[in-house]
């Protein structure tokens, strides 16, 4: 290939490649044996490139004792992490034969200092570098010491390098004695989730795919045009928007499909993916499993419909339910615009949900749950509505329940499935001049009250990343939107008490407008030791910043866009660290209620995103490394998945 001879379309450069033509090496760098699954550590060929030869590094994980063939399941991490031996383990006890690549380079877990496999080499991509020390944002097309061509070519971008591995990943598991070679699945989270679905959209051996908080593909102009929208800043290069966008090979997909991610996802963003995701051929089976109001994380609930698509599609002892029809009537009724939900009734259905909101912003906009009537075969809700001069944006769950039958297993920090499991519907969306044209009634209006009750965790408005943190954005919504002035209440009942903590996060990514502070602040308010419930207030003036390099506190709170109960919070305090507590029992005891605004007046005109100024391409992508570091922290805390090291 050179400058004046690339292909046509990303169809075309593939073609070029032929994963299975190079003899395939492989290293056995470390084994084991645990719950009935053989490990290994291994290193193998990807090819040679500028005369030297590159090896990916990865966990190959199978039953120990099986004399069938088996379906293989290439699985994929996410930025900043690494190959997980339990996560490979996790999916192998379950009959597969798993090979969870190491692309990012970082030392495995058995590579570690005092593990078995010390000082040995399982990544070398040595004299290319895709790993994340290089090529910022995975934008570069453009040649460098480290690229493959020395002219602009997407066989310089990161992306393409990895897909390129993982193709050959699929060539391993093929080659492999206990894998039947017509049965190849593949999953990944994140970053990882872009590069199942480049690898589904560019590799016809992919029979099913489930790429997780990653591959929506990059913004299409029409969203671009939507005032307050959550699209990336960055432009494409020429030959990244080309060849190398996930937008690009959706409509190249023929597999099943099904995506796997959070409403708020920072990395798979839903409003993209509400456009992209269309372009998937008609005739392509495609699914979504959506948790309400997280970000980059599952409920467990979503934990097991990877391995539900891969019962279904690889071994065929499972039918998972089609995607649920969903239909919004915007004119509706006297109290708002209808929407209708027909969802496929070959399992039992245990609940529906619905969800709407007027954000034009999918990745921090709060989904409303709406109240929902069964009628006959289809589910439906009408939705009050704040203004005819916004957005319309719907979706919904179908909740069934699992298949116990199956005996399904996770990985350790999520062993057990749920008892229900979600199937979604894409999201419906409508611009301002659809609504405008359809002219709803208008039956909503603000409210003080934000929680009457804290019951049940607060569902379905709140959510837990774990048992210390209780969440919600119902505040950045009109409807609980904090007036100037006012104060925010809360009872609280704690026999045991210390405090009460409560973290805030304003104005994420700049979104309302930069003339607005932004950053994460807190509030610590002692309490008394008491059998009776009493009241708590917090002016806007009682928060403090939880970075001491903190740019501005915020006056009001319109700006508010996230809210989080704690019972633990680590901050520095006058150059001192200092751990606060809501009581001495982990926070167990405290009750909540009646949470509201009190005081304080509404202003005029209510505050959205796209009033203000967007980010520059390098405050967004600095802001969005952030994430990724917090999305790793997460991982450590919740999913007991160990850092990766250097």
């Amino acid at each position: 290939m050179s400058a004046d001879s690339l292909p046509a379309d990303v169809k075309s450069l593939w073609a070029r490649f032929d994963a299975s033509k190079d003899p395939l090496e492989k290293k056995v760098l470390h084994s084991y044996e645990q719950d009935g699954v053989k490990v290994e550590m291994i290193s193998y060929l990807v090819g040679t490139f500028k005369g030297k030869k590159v090896w990916m590094g990865g966990y190959l994980a199978y039953p120990s004792n099986s004399d069938e063939k088996l379906p293989g399941i290439v699985q994929i991490h996410g930025g900043g992490q690494r190959a997980g031996a339990d996560y490979a383990l996790g999916i192998a006890q379950n009959g597969y034969v798993v090979l969870a690549t190491n692309w990012g380079g970082r030392l495995m877990q058995h590579q570690e200092a005092g593990q078995p496999a010390e000082g040995t080499i399982g990544t070398d991509w040595s004299p290319l570098d895709a790993t994340q020390k290089n090529n910022g944002w995975y934008a570069r097309t453009d040649p460098s010491p480290l690229g493959y061509d020395d002219f602009d070519s997407p066989r310089n971008n990161n992306w393409f390098l990895i897909n390129l591995a993982n193709k050959r990943a699929i060539t391993l598991l093929q080659q492999h004695v206990m894998v039947d070679p017509e049965k190849i699945g593949v999953h990944g989270h994140s970053m990882g989730g872009k590069l199942s679905v480049m690898l589904a959209g560019t590799d016809d051996r992919v029979k099913v795919a489930v790429p997780s908080c990653g591959g929506t593909g990059a913004a299409p102009e029409a969203l671009k045009q939507r005032k307050g929208n959550s699209s990336r800043p960055q432009q494409m290069k020429p030959l990244y928007a080309k060849y190398i966008d996930d937008a690009q090979m959706l409509p190249l997909i023929t597999a099943p499909i099904m995506y796997k991610g959070p409403h708020n996802d920072f990395n798979g963003l839903v409003s993209s993916m509400a456009f992209n995701w269309r372009n998937i051929p008609a005739d392509t089976e495609v699914r979504y499993s959506m948790t309400p109001h997280m970000n980059h994380r599952h409920a467990l609930e979503g934990d097991f419909v990877d391995l539900l698509m891969f019962e279904q599609y690889l071994k065929g002892t499972y039918t998972v339910p089609k995607t649920p029809e969903i239909e919004v009537d915007l004119k509706g009724d006297a109290n708002g615009p209808i929407i209708t939900v027909r969802p496929d009734s070959s399992q039992a259905i245990e609940s529906v949900e619905i969800f709407y909101s007027q954000d034009p912003n999918g990745q921090f906009r709060f989904n409303r749950s709406a109240e929902v009537e069964k009628q006959g075969d289809v589910y439906v809700a009408s939705t009050p509505i704040t203004s005819k001069n916004l957005g319309f944006f719907a979706t919904a769950n179908v909740n069934y329940k699992h298949p116990e039958h199956l005996k399904l297993k996770g990985p350790r920090w999520s062993a057990t499935p749920a008892k229900t499991y979600f199937i979604s519907t894409n999201i419906e969306k409508f611009e301002i001049p659809e609504v405008q044209a359809a002219n709803p009634a208008v039956t909503d209006s603000s409210t003080r009250m934000i929680q009457e009750s804290f019951e049940n965790y607060a569902k379905p408005d709140w959510y837990r990343y774990s048992q210390n943190r209780l969440n919600t954005r119902k505040i950045r919504d009109p409807k609980w939107r904090g007036p100037v002035g006012a104060k925010l209440a809360v009872e609280v009942l704690d026999p045991n008490a210390e405090n009460l903590i409560l973290e805030f996060r304003f104005n994420d990514y700049a979104k309302y407008g930069r003339e607005y502070p932004q950053g994460e602040f807190y509030a610590v308010v002692p309490l008394k030791q008491s059998d009776e419930w009493q009241s708590v207030e917090i002016d806007i003036a009682d928060l403090k910043p939880v970075k001491s390099d903190q740019k501005g506190m915020p006056k009001d709170w319109q700006t508010l866009d996230h809210l989080t109960l704690t019972h633990r919070l680590d901050v520095r305090v006058d150059g001192h660290q200092k751990t606060f507590h809501s009581n001495n029992k982990h926070g167990h005891g405290q009750q909540l209620r009646m949470m509201q605004w009190v005081g304080g007046a509404y202003p005029k005109t209510i505050l959205m995103n796209g009033g203000g100024i967007e980010l520059s391409p390098e405050d967004y992508e600095k802001q969005f490394a952030d994430q990724i570091d917090e999305s790793i922290e997460l991982e450590e805390a919740v999913d007991g998945v160990k850092k990766a090291q250097e």
